[in-house]
């Protein structure tokens, strides 16, 4: 499945987005409203370098308030550029509002038309447009968002992530997981993180009573640098 994380650019770390990467290496994407213009501001490409991602993160972060990053695996259409996320629902100047839709999950109940692209490019184009093309106040809506999500849900868990210049927010879509002033759209690397800090842990416990078992502390000054220097890697771990 792909990730979404969703939050203030203070709260993302270069670890954090390396991670997010290496897991779902088929696509990068962004968003997010640009008070100034009151438009929705996107970048999306496939890449095979992480540098070229921190970049236009570094770049993008400077001007969000609060923004959403998009991680992708290929599940159905081609693995290039087109398939990132977000994919446009609405755009201002045609439809009187931006509207960007981004997705988690292995199928969105929409028909495949062509094996190019994916099956949230056809939820967006062919289900979601054609409704909100012609009321776009719907997504002010709190019975709209929960019929979407009832449509998003028919086939499998699904998460979706909505930005509109008419709300000026985020909406979510399914079920997020916090973590850390961040919103995932799946806990796949939040769980990673849980595990190696709980390693860590076990490790540093283990190490404490190898060490109680050889020496006595109060006569030992070597093994409170070592009990530190445990401490320290732990709290790297913990960044994320």
């Amino acid at each position: 499945m792909c990730l979404i994380i969703q939050g203030k650019p203070k709260h993302f770390s270069k670890e954090i987005i390396k991670k997010a990467f290496n897991g779902n290496p088929h696509g990068f994407g962004l968003m997010y409203l640009c008070k100034d213009t009151n438009r929705v501001i996107t970048k999306k490409f496939f890449t095979k370098k992480i540098n070229k991602i921190l970049k236009t993160c570094k770049e993008h972060f400077k001007k969000a308030d609060e923004i959403a990053l998009h991680f992708r695996i290929t599940t159905n259409g081609n693995t290039n550029n087109k398939n990132c996320h977000p994919f446009q629902v609405l755009n201002n100047d045609n439809d009187r509002a931006d509207l960007f839709l981004m997705h988690n999950s292995p199928r969105l109940p929409s028909p495949l038309l062509s094996n190019d692209m994916s099956d949230t490019y056809y939820f967006s184009k062919i289900i979601l447009r054609p409704i909100v093309k012609s009321f776009y106040k719907l997504l002010d809506n709190e019975k709209f968002i929960s019929c979407i999500e009832t449509i998003a849900q028919s086939e499998t868990d699904s998460r979706i992530l909505l930005l509109d210049n008419f709300t000026k927010s985020f909406q979510f879509v399914g079920d997020w997981k916090e973590h850390k002033n961040l919103k995932y759209s799946n806990s796949s690397l939040i769980q990673k993180t849980i595990i190696i800090i709980m390693v860590m842990v076990i490790l540093l416990i283990v190490e404490i009573i190898n060490q109680f078992q050889k020496y006595q502390f109060n006569k030992n000054p070597f093994m409170i640098v070592s009990f530190g220097t445990s401490i320290i890697r732990i709290q790297q771990h913990q960044k994320i």
